[in-house]
């Protein structure tokens, strides 16, 4: 006789389900892991890709920046010559006429142009690191420096700027001849031939 197959129990049945469940339930959860894992990856690189551009285009315009400090401080550097340059003449007409001034202009005048070789052999990396320095070792005469800088600045400003929007000068006048010219004044003292009548 053979053994009787029966069907499977309730029991049975519900341990089936609940072992497919588990096993689907952590098909699920492996799958969402993986692909949270690729999404965060995504979200990095994309991140990373933002930061650089963040930061080449921080670096551009530092350059641009560090650019136009340095046109700026070159012309600066240029008219600081142009001063040392009349200085340097004025000291020599004075010299020339033997005035006690000048040997205080010469020396104004050396100075201005030391100033210009610094301006012109430091680019402005290292005049900004030059100024800290200073600033650090001497902040009272930094401060006074800065502040003389920024009134000159404003002073140059306001003259650059007053120039550009002033009107042009009108021309002078031609010369007009002599016979054409109205007589001049005749101040009140001076009498007039018709003032002899004897009133």
């Amino acid at each position: 006789m053979s053994t009787p197959v029966y069907p499977p129990t309730n029991e049975t049945a519900d341990k089936d389900l609940e072992t497919r469940v588990k096993q689907d339930a952590a098909d699920v959860a492996a799958t969402a892991r993986r692909d949270f894992k690729d999404v965060g990856e995504e979200v990095k690189h994309q991140a990373e890709a933002i930061g650089d551009e963040a930061k080449a285009q921080a670096d551009n315009a530092i350059n641009e920046a560090k650019g136009f400090a340095g046109d700026q401080k070159n012309r600066f550097a240029g008219q600081i010559d142009g001063v040392a340059g009349g200085l340097s003449k004025a000291a020599d007409e004075l010299e020339g006429e033997g005035q006690a001034a000048a040997p205080y202009l010469r020396m104004a005048a050396d100075r201005a142009h030391q100033l210009t070789g610094a301006l012109r052999d430091n680019d402005v990396d290292d005049l900004v690191a030059k100024a800290q320095d200073f600033g650090r070792k001497q902040p009272a005469a930094f401060l006074g420096a800065a502040a003389l800088l920024g009134f000159a600045a404003s002073r140059f400003v306001t003259a650059s700027a007053s120039r550009r929007t002033a009107p042009p000068s009108p021309a002078r006048p031609a010369a007009v001849p002599a016979a054409a010219a109205p007589a001049p004044a005749r101040p009140y003292s001076q009498p007039m031939e018709s003032d002899d009548v004897g009133y």
